[in-house]
């Protein structure tokens, strides 16, 4: 609370004026969590978001993901979902926030994702995290290197070609099943595998 008084040369003396003043100039505090322990996720990556202001209270949180890669925004400001029971004005909040798997404009090695909290005198904090995401399905191509003869036979060895891409997380492994009549006992398979 805010108190004048003022008094004139001839020693007159006005009331007491009083102005209720809040104050808050300490920032907020938060954390952010990744509920999984995955290097790479397939799924809907969710983050829990917990924030305490003991003085004013918390106003809001918002947050913002952007790719490293071309520092392309996809989500610019916008509030988490808060736990129930919780809302703006509250001295703890949690919430969460969920990055959808079907929309694959998240996907991406380096995702960045900076979280805001913000009081009610408008103090904040910024929180980053960084996660990599991948829920597009890879492609491969086979071929054969070994030609057939003019009516589309083999009388040798033949070897195939596989080459797989993936453009976020990588290729980890590429796998091949064979099947012909027991007859052809001579056939056999090479594998060459390539990331792009």
């Amino acid at each position: 609370v805010y108190k004048r008084q003022a008094e004139d040369m001839s020693g007159n003396v006005s009331e007491i004026k009083s102005i209720p003043v809040n104050l808050d100039s300490k920032a907020p505090d938060g954390e952010v969590k990744d509920t999984s322990d995955k290097a790479w996720t397939t799924e809907d990556k969710v983050y829990t978001v917990t924030a305490q202001d003991e003085t004013s209270g918390i106003r809001r949180i918002t947050y913002s993901v952007k790719r490293s890669d071309d520092d392309s925004v996809l989500v610019d400001g916008e509030e988490i979902l808060y736990d129930e029971g919780t809302a703006a004005g509250d001295n703890h909040v949690t919430g969460k926030i969920i990055i959808p798997a079907e929309d694959h404009r998240f996907d991406c090695s380096d995702l960045v994702i900076t979280v805001c909290i913000t009081d009610m005198a408008d103090n904040t904090t910024e929180i980053v995290k960084n996660t990599s995401i991948d829920t597009t399905e890879p492609d491969a191509d086979i071929e054969t290197e070994t030609e057939a003869n003019d009516a589309g036979w083999y009388n040798d060895d033949i070897t195939f070609k596989t080459t797989a891409y993936d453009a976020t997380s990588g290729i980890e492994s590429v796998t091949y099943t064979i099947t012909a009549p027991v007859s052809y006992t001579h056939l056999r398979a090479h594998e060459t595998r390539r990331h792009l």
